[in-house]
């Protein structure tokens, strides 16, 4: 049996981030062990930026990354069918695509530096482990830790075993379906896309010189992935049809790959392990199509590492992790638009800012606070109050209050089994 202080399960940006943390704060001393998979990263799509919580962190790491690994970003293209606007990034060098593999080869050495011990098993055999009476077995060896993080992504393989409330779970997830394509975009900003094969996606330059990343996403049930992945190419198709009719994109026949993934959309309960720290993912900490993940990510690990030194239980950590996440307004908003998304008519209020930002009329306090919530999230109180004049928006805005109290008050009855997609087209 192997004694540890502290194991963390995953080496993603949560995972290493925790172990560096907990090494520059001198937490648990030398015995620090990360368990991860042998697989290398994959490739993904994803965009984040700087601006929230965690966006210092994440600042860190940009400029470790080789100048060619991250494409920062100045304007943002927004589209959905009658749409097409442009708003421009408020503040230089807060938005930008980044290559995830680098991003966590960065973390690793910064972890190997600090002398982080990681052992990496395949992942058949991580999925085999067993967790009982505080000792953990992997593939014939056994550690008595005393405390494990479960930085596990969205299958949260420990948690999921452990917590009562977590087993068999079925959680809301951002499906997702790439295809890195030749092709081009004659104004390379990024294009959020709202509503083409109900969903709510992205292109997006590819690191792939002369390529495009093209992704299909939309919310599902964790269990209807397999259902999503049947059909996700000819969603993709459809994705990649109305982009050729945008102009100035170009989106190419010649494929260099493809791939899928998952992010969770749903918050977890408050964990009653007292040996298991939920961080990233595990934790239920992104934000779909906000690029929030990875800031929290980080974000959660830092404040796991100074949570530690002051004693704090696993709940109470969760209780002030959430306290910088819009935890359950966001669930809240995906249960909303879950409706709007299976009948096929997402992209109603970008279609109403888009007239707005095109009318003659259209003041530069106007511009400034549509552009800030598109890159921000954020409504200032004049945009907010014209929104609401619109009775589509305010229709949505009643759902999202409705949904947010079932969810605080544990009434959410909105967990149906059925698929949340419209019919594809010609089907």
């Amino acid at each position: 049996m192997r004694r540890e202080g502290c194991l963390i399960f995953g080496a993603g940006p949560a995972g290493l981030k925790a172990a560096i943390e907990l090494r520059r704060k001198g937490v648990n001393g030398p015995d620090l062990t990360i368990i991860a998979s042998s697989e290398s990263p994959p490739y993904r799509p994803v965009y984040s930026t700087t601006i929230g919580p965690g966006g210092r962190l994440l600042a860190e790491y940009l400029s470790l990354m080789p100048a060619d690994r991250v494409t920062f970003l100045d304007r943002i293209r927004v589209l959905a069918p009658g749409v097409d606007f442009t708003v421009s990034v408020p503040r230089q060098g807060s938005y930008f695509t980044i290559d995830y593999p680098s991003l966590v080869a960065a973390l690793k050495r910064e972890a190997q530096e600090l002398e982080v011990s990681i052992l990496e098993f395949p992942l058949t055999t991580l999925a085999r482990l067993r967790i009982a009476s505080g000792e953990v077995a992997i593939n014939g060896s056994v550690f008595e830790p005393d405390l494990v993080v479960d930085a596990t992504g969205v299958d949260a393989v420990l948690a999921s075993r452990v917590e009562p409330e977590r087993r068999g779970e079925d959680p809301w997830v951002a499906a997702v379906y790439f295809k890195t394509v030749s092709g081009f975009m004659t104004s390379p900003a990024m294009a959020l896309i709202f509503g083409p094969a109900g969903g709510t996606s992205w292109l997006n330059p590819s690191f792939e010189p002369g390529c495009l990343d093209l992704v299909y996403s939309a919310w599902v049930r964790k269990s209807k992935m397999t259902e999503f992945l049947e059909e996700a190419r000819c969603r993709w198709e459809e994705l990649a049809h109305f982009c050729q009719q945008v102009p100035g994109i170009e989106v190419g026949g010649r494929v260099i790959r493809d791939g899928w993934g998952m992010i969770r959309s749903q918050p977890i309960p408050p964990p009653k392990s007292r040996l298991i720290y939920p961080l990233g993912e595990a934790a239920g900490l992104a934000l779909p199509g906000s690029g929030d993940s990875l800031r929290l990510a980080l974000l959660s690990a830092e404040l796991f590492a100074s949570s530690l030194r002051q004693g704090l239980t696993p709940e109470e950590f969760w209780r002030r992790v959430t306290a910088y996440h819009r935890y359950y307004l966001f669930f809240a908003m995906v249960l909303a638009r879950l409706s709007f998304q299976e009948k096929g008519n997402l992209g109603g209020l970008v279609r109403i800012l888009g007239q707005w930002l095109s009318s003659p009329t259209a003041s530069p306090q106007l511009t400034r606070a549509i552009e800030r919530y598109v890159i921000e999230g954020k409504l200032s109180p004049q945009l907010f109050a014209r929104i609401m004049r619109q009775r589509e928006f305010a229709d949505y805005l009643l759902r999202v209050v409705a949904r947010w109290l079932k969810v605080r008050l544990g009434l959410n009855s909105d967990h149906s089994n059925h698929y949340p997609l419209p019919p594809l087209r010609g089907a």
